[in-house]
């Protein structure tokens, strides 16, 4: 794997600057405005850490249906269906729809199901988007401090976790 403890993120002259690429283990917010292409240059990463290098990756979408992303990438180059073996996209507003969550919280079982992917797919990489649905329909009291909890829970396990979050515009 290249750049040693380093994920390339494969985008012209940022690896150089982060010296070979984002450190393994670390979580990167990607932030702006609606529109700005946060959701394509996560799937690039994903997509292209899976050609050249074959590491695995999962892209949660939470408020776009896996259909209409992957038909956007496509627009971009960026066809899954070139990665299928490697990266997975998951709906999880959709499997979040057909489940009955009154026994546990939804954050919960968004965890829960994350724990599974890493245990059946074994993912090096993880995007979640995006950050501001994900605080919505988990109802974080303290966001702050329960994405840092959750955050060290991943990081122990090694993954680079992209979460995508929308700036509002001023």
């Amino acid at each position: 794997m290249a750049g040693g403890d380093r994920i390339r993120t494969f985008i012209q002259g940022f690896d150089e600057k982060l010296s070979g690429g984002i450190p393994e283990g670390s979580i990167v917010l990607l932030a702006g405005e609606p529109g700005t292409m946060k959701s394509t240059l996560a799937f690039n990463s994903l997509y292209h850490n899976a050609m050249r290098e074959k590491r695995n990756g999962v892209y949660i979408t939470l408020e776009q249906s896996r259909e209409g992303l992957s038909h956007h990438l496509r627009q971009m180059g960026l066809d899954p269906k070139d990665v299928e073996d490697h990266v997975s996209i998951v709906d999880l507003g959709m499997i979040r729809k057909n489940l009955d969550v009154a026994e546990q919280s939804w954050f919960e079982i968004f965890r829960m199901y994350a724990s599974n992917l890493k245990r059946t797919l074994g993912f090096d990489l993880l995007v979640i988007d995006s950050l501001p649905v994900l605080e919505t329909m988990a109802r974080f009291e303290r966001p702050r401090e329960e994405h840092r909890t959750d955050a060290g829970d991943r990081a122990e396990a090694d993954d680079v976790a992209d979460a995508i979050d929308e700036a509002p515009k001023e």
